[in-house]
C-alpha cells in the first residue's frame, strides 16, 4: 500500500509486480494467496525456480522493510459471495495453482457461512505441499465445511493421501459424489486441460 489507502483486492485476482535488476525493468504477475475476508495483510507467494530471474532475486535480494512497485490488482478469476447462498465449490490446484485458490477457498468460507468448500491439491512430493500448515489451520477453523484432499506423484512410504498426479481421472475420483455448484481449476496447463475435461 502506499501509506494513504488500504490496498483493494478480490480473492482470486493478482498484483505485477516491476522489478528492476541492474537497471532493467521486469513485469511478473502474482496472485494473492491472502484472503481479503481475513485479518491477513494482503500477500502473494513467489516460487522461487532456479532459473527464475525475478523469483530469484526477490528471495535473494529482498527484505522486510524494502519497497515494491506493482500495478493495481486485477483480474478475473474471482469469486461473488453472498452470506445467504449454501453450495458446494470445488477447488483443484496443482502445484502453485494453489495459490489464486487458497484465497478463493477461504474468501467463500468466511463471507458464505453456509457454505462449503472441497479442496483438491496436487503435488509432486510431500516437501512441495505449499500452505500445508495453513491449510491444517483453516480445516480445523472450518470443520465440516472444508474438505482438503492432497495427491502426490512420488508420495513416501507412509502417505495416507492418494497417489498419482492430480490429472482428471484422479480429480473425479478423490470427488467422488461431491456435487459441486461450480469449480475452479489452476495449474499448469496440460492438467487444467485434462480435469476440465474430466469435469465437463
Amino acid at each position: 500500500t502506499d501509506g494513504a489507502r488500504p490496498l483493494d483486492y478480490r480473492a482470486g485476482q493478482h498484483l505485477t509486480l516491476l522489478v528492476d535488476i541492474a537497471g532493467v525493468t521486469h513485469r511478473r504477475c502474482y496472485s494473492f494467496s491472502s484472503s481479503p475476508a481475513s485479518s491477513r495483510r494482503p500477500s502473494v507467494t513467489v516460487r522461487r525456480t532456479p532459473a527464475g530471474l525475478v523469483s530469484r532475486h526477490l528471495h535473494e535480494r529482498i527484505r522486510a522493510g524494502d519497497t515494491l512497485v506493482a500495478t493495481d490488482p486485477s483480474g478475473q478469476f474471482t469469486i461473488a459471495t453472498n452470506p445467504a447462498l449454501q453450495r458446494t465449490i470445488a477447488f483443484v490446484a496443482g502445484g502453485v495453482g494453489i495459490t489464486p485458490l487458497i484465497s478463493l477457498a477461504e474468501t467463500l468460507l468466511r463471507e458464505e457461512p453456509q457454505s462449503r468448500a472441497v479442496l483438491l491439491c496436487g503435488n509432486r512430493c510431500e516437501d512441495e505441499i505449499i500452505f500445508r500448515q495453513r491449510l491444517g489451520a483453516l480445516e480445523a477453523e472450518f470443520a465440516q465445511r472444508l474438505v482438503v484432499r492432497h495427491a502426490l506423484d512420488q508420495p513416501p512410504a507412509n502417505w495416507s493421501g492418494a497417489t498419482g498426479a492430480l490429472d482428471g481421472a484422479q480429480t473425479l475420483q478423490l470427488l467422488g459424489r461431491t456435487d459441486a455448484d461450480a469449480f475452479y481449476v489452476c495449474g499448469p496447463e496440460a492438467m487444467m486441460t485434462d480435469v476440465c475435461n474430466a469435469l465437463a
